[in-house]
């Protein structure tokens, strides 16, 4: 092969190597920036559900030494569900007689019964699930009575 031969070849390398790591660095830039955009909405959609925008209800709470946790509203199919975990992180054991949470909204308040004679083990956690055939998104607070 000639020297002008190499160097075209060399030439031809070189700019398909340019073309690889520019399009690599648009696609790291598109990617960076996907992510931002998605981390600064407020919520995600699926379809069929609607979360609450309401944070001060399913903000993490203290009821008397519980914690409870990770809680959520949505609205499912014409039904509102709303969870969450209580955490014991005391060093004893904890019988609950009956917890319930309380929904407050404008036109009236629902207390509904999520544990009943349970044991929650030191440093244990106990998930709950609670559903109503009515729409609870317009929920304005949420509240907890204990009965140990």
């Amino acid at each position: 092969m000639s020297k002008k031969n190499n160097e075209e070849i060399n030439r031809k390398k070189i700019l398909l190597l340019s073309i690889i790591v520019i399009a690599f660095i648009i696609s790291i830039i598109f990617i960076v920036l996907t992510i931002n955009k998605n981390n600064n909405k407020e919520e995600f959609k699926i379809e069929g559900i609607e979360v609450t925008k309401n944070k001060d209800i399913i903000k993490d709470t203290k009821v008397d030494i519980l914690d409870i946790t990770n809680q959520i509203l949505y609205n499912r199919n014409k039904e509102s569900i709303f969870s969450g975990i209580i955490n014991n992180n005391t060093e004893k054991d904890l019988y609950i007689k009956e917890l319930y949470i309380i929904f407050k909204n404008k036109q009236d308040d629902q207390k509904v019964l999520i544990v009943k004679d349970t044991t929650i083990k030191n440093n244990d956690k106990l998930p709950f699930e609670v559903s109503f055939d009515t729409n609870e998104l317009n929920t304005t607070k949420i509240d907890y009575e204990i009965i140990k």
